[in-house]
């Protein structure tokens, strides 16, 4: 875990960059809604592990209609914390913004992490599309 912290903190100081994959074009005509969002801090507090993400909408659709959750790569599911939620949903009445999600416990940062948007739907949903951003170590 400190190595991947240490790996983690060197990345962010060379101020990289992950990029999340965006639909294709023919894709983009499926997804009426189209969200970009950036991974731009993760960082580990003792209740659990906080992600900096940099959202931009390009339509009123709803990103936090359903809770997020944080998957690892077993299958582990962590829960959004209620008041980051309510924050980040205060953040997300602007196209543009930076919200902080916390996910509580804090899982092991070995292996891949993912944090779904709105998992109860689907990606054409038109109201609240499902988007999956991965973290990588």
């Amino acid at each position: 875990m400190r190595a991947f912290l240490q790996k983690l903190l060197e990345m962010l100081s060379e101020r990289r960059q992950v990029r999340i994959p965006t639909p294709q074009a023919e894709e983009l005509i499926h997804l009426a809604v189209p969200i970009k969002v950036e991974l731009r801090e993760v960082s580990t507090t003792e209740e659990g592990v906080e992600i900096n993400l940099s959202v931009r909408r390009e339509s009123p659709a709803a990103l936090l209609f359903y809770a997020p959750v944080l998957v690892d790569e077993e299958g582990n599911v962590y829960q959004v914390d209620s008041e980051s939620l309510e924050r980040a949903k205060l953040d997300l009445v602007e196209r543009e913004a930076e919200i902080t999600l916390v996910f509580t416990p804090a899982p092991v940062y070995d292996a891949c992490l993912t944090v779904i948007f709105n998992p109860a739907s689907t990606e054409a949903d038109p109201v609240a599309p499902k988007l999956e951003v991965q973290i990588s170590p």
